[in-house]
């Protein structure tokens, strides 16, 4: 499986690829994009697909002890002083693409446990490359909804 995190900030959408680790966990990876949210579609659409695509599996897992460094380190990528920070402002799906199906996410901000799959709201789409600014514009709608009012 292939995966990816979108956080759309007031400003910025901010695209992460995720992959899998040694251990069967999804963490951050590189590429990441970040984009003003006045980004033209084709820029937003490159940049999703091309993290879905740079998605791996069996990536190094940190240790305990490396944790902090890792940490460290992706929050330097996302121009982010911290998670809960983003987390806490930020709109969040989470895109997974099985074979051709690709399952978009849209996550509700938990405090202290981060974002929560809306399964109700969870949408399946049939992948093709010739869908992808069908399905960009799908994500960005589904970006829009802040699922923190509806808590």
């Amino acid at each position: 499986m292939k995966r990816c995190s979108l956080y759309k900030t007031e400003t910025e959408y901010k695209i992460v690829t995720d992959s899998e680790t040694d251990i069967g966990l999804f963490i951050g990876d590189e590429p990441v994009f970040i984009l003003p949210i006045i980004s033209d579609i084709e820029n937003i659409k490159n940049a999703i697909f091309e993290c879905l695509n740079s998605s791996r599996k069996g990536i190094y897992t940190p240790k305990v002890d490396e944790g902090s460094e890792w940490q460290k380190w992706r929050l330097k990528k996302l121009k982010e002083k911290s998670f809960v920070g983003l987390e806490r402002r930020s709109n969040y799906v989470g895109l997974e693409l099985e074979k051709n199906t690709l399952n978009i996410c849209p996550g509700k901000y938990i405090p202290r446990e981060g974002f929560e799959t809306v399964e109700k709201d969870v949408v399946k789409i049939e992948y093709s490359q010739d869908k992808e600014i069908e399905i960009t514009e799908r994500i960005i709608e589904m970006l829009k909804v802040d699922y923190k009012q509806s808590c």
